[in-house]
């Protein structure tokens, strides 16, 4: 083949399809410094979020948290959280192509994300999770919202945030089920029937 491809710092030739004893590419073309390097002058890797390829004097690479995972990411992309989630504890990064079920807390309030390894390291339960909308919140987060908190019924063991909470209660059928449900509704419901009141009163 042709060798029309030069390394920027011993100037020697390479064809297309030249490559060394691990079966790896001879060279590499940096999307940072903007030069073809060959692998005994500098080492080249591929991101694995972005998947350019970038010489690692130019753009240094973090490696995947995950147990047993040799994932790299570049810096580009650790700074813009693109491709990996990050803990909010040990603040390692958690690539999306081998650790998606390494990092699964996830708050939909904070939207801080914890490792499972840290999961069960700092927090005893799973974080309080919404049945009805999905939502998850962190310990912290939940209990800031106060009324609106998930919190789990005593009496028929659904565990919902507060907006769920009266929605249900608010619905024929389910208020024959649980006196629970509307005990934990109750200031929400208020709120409710005060704001109607007060809008009626303006309107008036």
């Amino acid at each position: 083949n042709l060798q029309n491809y030069t390394c920027y710092e011993c100037l020697k030739h390479f064809c297309s399809r030249c490559i060394n004893d691990d079966g790896e590419d001879m060279f590499g073309y940096c999307n940072t410094c903007e030069k073809m390097y060959c692998q005994d002058c500098e080492e080249t890797k591929r991101c694995s979020c972005c998947r350019y390829l970038f010489c690692v004097s130019c753009n240094p690479f973090t490696e995947c948290s995950g147990s047993g995972c040799d994932i790299d990411i570049c810096k580009e992309c650790i700074a813009s959280d693109e491709g990996h989630q990050k803990c909010y504890k040990c603040e390692g990064p958690f690539c999306e192509v081998n650790c998606e079920d390494k990092i699964s807390a996830h708050c939909d309030s904070c939207k801080k994300d914890c490792c499972n390894a840290c999961h069960a390291a700092y927090h005893q339960n799973d974080w309080p999770y919404c049945t009805d909308c999905g939502d998850r919140f962190c310990d912290d987060c939940n209990e800031k919202k106060g009324t609106d908190a998930i919190k789990i019924c005593d009496g028929c063991d659904t565990s919902c945030c507060g907006d769920c909470r009266v929605s249900m209660c608010n619905e024929e059928e389910s208020n024959e089920k649980c006196g629970g449900c509307f005990q934990l509704a109750g200031p929400l419901l208020l709120e409710e029937v005060k704001k109607v009141q007060k809008e009626n009163t303006e309107v008036k």
